[in-house]
């Protein structure tokens, strides 16, 4: 189909090795045409965003989505490190995975929000949840946390919710 050619080399006990070249026909797409979901009303750099996240998969998505709209985001493995990070630094948002070893996503919440700083323990948390139902919503929104997102989740309403987070902010420091 590609007009290509496949050379196999391969050796008993060490491996095998498969070469071969594809030629794809590109097309120059206008310049007024919006690449990669850039534009803009998108540009959320100013935003500085913790995500809390033990999955290496999620955590490339996460990043790869935010960095669409030039956010540049903090990533730690577990709620406790999440937890220090706060301590330690200011954060518009955290997107806050609920499943994790070491301190889970519930339980950073609660410490987070017991913090003497009102502006860090008032930051807007999103659960990251693959667990969806009823049940589970209000059991995030019980833990104080301000919304949440379902896994895989939809990256226009993941910019929605960080619209309005900006939005807010602005307002605040206006």
């Amino acid at each position: 189909m590609f007009n290509s050619q496949i050379e196999l080399v391969s050796k008993p006990n060490v491996g095998t090795k498969i070469l071969f070249d594809v030629v794809f026909n590109y097309e120059s797409l206008p310049k007024t045409m919006v690449v990669d979901g850039m534009n803009q009303e998108s540009d959320l750099g100013h935003l500085r965003i913790l995500v809390v996240e033990d999955n290496e998969v999620n955590k490339l998505v996460i990043k790869q989505t935010l960095q669409r709209w030039n956010v540049l985001p903090v990533i730690v493995d577990n709620g406790a490190i999440a937890v220090q990070k706060i301590e330690e630094e200011t954060f518009d948002l955290i997107l806050m995975d609920l499943f994790m070893p070491v301190m889970d996503g519930f339980q950073a919440t609660a410490a987070i929000r017991k913090l003497r700083d009102p502006m860090k323990s008032s930051i807007p948390i999103i659960a990251l949840t693959a667990q969806v139902d009823e049940n589970m919503v209000q059991k995030v929104l019980n833990a104080t946390m301000n919304d949440f997102l379902s896994k895989p989740f939809d990256p226009n309403h993941l910019l929605e919710k960080l619209k309005m987070i900006a939005d807010r902010n602005v307002e605040l420091y206006s």
